[in-house]
């Protein structure tokens, strides 16, 4: 709803409820509840004021892990026929509530300056299943859990002053910003029990059943498989207490050299202050106490050319850093972004630095109907933070700045009206990823994990009438190999051990206009019913699936 009270002030009003079986996986569910509001004040042409708030209660029931892969390399592929396992009692939920006031002010027709501030907070809780075949069973069987709560609270202040100023006879684009984030991140996990009878051997010396497995001996699933373990989750203290804060000032100037030479580039100094503190979940006693601070400076510079009325040419290279620990919420754990410390406890280290530079043209076509890009790539990431050669990825202590990998490739992309009834939108990407350098040799050489090398998309819609149009999309993308997040994929005798196949899904969708205050619209997505994923855990666990068929018919009204 959008509502003007006077020529000063105005309401948008947005609210969602939802709720849907997930697509091929009932009795999974997810459930969704929204509010945004905005209010906007023009106080006078110079001057307005804008709060908006945002709240949305998400609900999953029964959360869908997916299926695992099965076999050894080189035969190493999903399973088929995985049933949903969730236990009845999983859930994945959370609240989220945020604040906003923004003050637009103009000095001169030259000068306005922008401020934003925000506060908000986040609690994020889940308890989910995941599976696996079993080797001693011969039959799959769901793991112990996984679990994790989260207590998230920010604040953010940002100003920008935007200055157009001519000097030298030339036009400059001043943009000069001041920032300072507060964020801290509570978090743990909860006590798992299971009351269920296991029905079966999780390993070879196990003295009688400690697993729950998923089928029979015969493999017929079995029956109530969400009271398999009949499970209950108890929220343990907090394991992490984590907060970072940061002062950020930048500059950043876009000049015309000429009708067709434009220069822009700028600097960005963030002043970072983290600290991280770890307890024992069970009888809530510290174990850790870590902290540091640093300045990271970065910067980025480019020049672009136009060609003609209808295309440009450009060229970019810019840095960015990652801060040590930047992950909140798995605290020490080396391999998945937490703090790496070593084993006297210090936790200073080089920020992780990536370098990016890009080429690419621009073209607006059939008179100015159909817009081309083409842009080719590389992005280097050193100074990258590792788990220790032995770990297991979430042990406390790590390797400082060890790491170095590499992502370079093309990107084209077409988006607008190839015939009076013919729209379309297309990009497609090609790219290679690859490790440089790490503490273990046999990592170098390696592409990342869960990284798809080629990737397309096509839409098509069709006008065929005023009132009817229908299209379709398409979407590819490549196989992939799971591993370490640190370390790349992982490979065995130089082939993938957790490999995604690739896959292609096809969607259809039709609009019909009723008249000026309706229309109805017909989704069909995934509509062959595709069986495919989209990620894989290091161990060939939690082989995430895409959505199945789904049909929506949606009628949309103007009142």
């Amino acid at each position: 709803m959008n509502k003007g009270f006077t020529d000063k002030f105005a309401l948008r009003a947005n609210a969602l409820t939802s709720g849907e079986d997930v697509p091929g996986r009932s009795p999974s569910q997810r459930r969704r509840d929204g509010l945004a509001l905005s209010g906007l004040w023009e106080l006078n042409q110079d001057l307005s004021v804008t709060l908006d708030y945002y709240g949305l209660r998400a609900k999953d029931k029964h959360p869908d892990l997916g299926g695992y892969l099965v076999g050894t390399v080189p035969n190493r592929r999903p399973a088929t026929g995985v049933p949903v396992y969730a236990q009845n009692s999983d859930f994945l939920n959370s609240d989220v509530d945020t604040v906003t006031a923004r003050i637009a002010y103009r000095f001169a027709p030259d000068l306005k300056l922008t401020s934003l501030t925000r506060y908000g907070q986040s609690d994020n809780r889940y308890a989910t299943t995941g599976a696996s075949f079993n080797a001693t069973a011969q039959r799959p069987a769901i793991d112990n859990g996984h679990t994790g709560w989260q207590d998230v609270k920010y604040f953010a202040h940002q100003d920008n002053l935007r200055w157009d100023k001519e000097i030298g006879g030339l036009k400059h684009e001043f943009n000069f910003g001041f920032e300072y984030t507060n964020h801290r991140v509570k978090s743990g996990n909860y006590r798992v029990t299971s009351a269920g009878t296991p029905n079966c051997r999780t390993n070879a010396t196990a003295t009688s059943n400690n697993g729950f497995c998923l089928t029979d001996a015969d493999g017929a699933p079995l029956p109530n498989l969400g009271d398999l373990a009949d499970r209950s989750y108890t929220r343990n203290a907090m394991g992490r207490d984590w907060h970072v804060k940061t002062f950020a000032l930048s500059v950043m100037d876009t000049v015309d050299l000429t009708d067709q030479w434009t220069l822009f580039g700028g600097l960005r100094a963030d002043h970072t202050d983290l600290s991280l503190s770890t307890f024992n979940a069970t009888t809530g006693a510290q174990t850790g106490d870590y902290g540091y601070n640093d300045t990271l400076l970065n910067g980025h510079l480019g020049v672009s050319y136009k060609i003609n009325p209808l295309g440009m040419v450009y060229a970019s290279y810019g840095t960015a850093q990652d801060i040590n620990g930047g992950e909140s919420d798995v605290g020490t754990s080396a391999g998945y972004g937490g703090l790496v410390v070593d084993r006297t406890g210090n936790a200073n280290a080089k920020p992780e630095t990536s370098q990016n530079l890009e080429v690419g043209t621009k073209w607006n076509l059939l008179d100015d109907k159909l817009l081309l890009t083409a842009a080719a790539f590389r992005t280097t990431k050193k100074d990258v933070m590792e788990a220790a050669p032995t770990s297991t990825g979430y042990d406390s202590a790590g390797m400082f700045n060890t790491g170095k990998n590499r992502v370079h490739g093309i990107e084209l992309g077409l988006a607008g009206n190839v015939t009076k009834q013919l729209q379309m939108q297309a990009g497609m990407a090609f790219m290679k990823s690859k490790v440089l350098g790490s503490v273990n040799p046999a990592n170098i050489g390696n592409p990342l994990s869960n990284f798809a090398d080629r990737s397309f998309t096509v839409q098509g819609k069709y006008q065929l009438t005023r009132d009817f149009s229908f299209g379709a999309v398409a979407r590819y993308e490549s196989s992939r190999c799971g591993g370490q997040p640190d370390t790349g994929a992982g490979y065995t005798n130089g082939m993938c051990s957790q490999p995604v196949p690739s896959f292609s899904v096809y969607d259809l969708f039709a609009s019909y206009r009723i008249n000026k205050h309706a229309d109805l619209r017909l989704n069909v997505l995934n509509v062959t019913d595709k069986d495919y994923y989209t990620a894989v855990y290091r161990s060939g666990a939690f082989l995430y699936k895409g959505d199945g068929r789904a049909v929506r018919l949606t009628l949309n009204l103007d009142l």
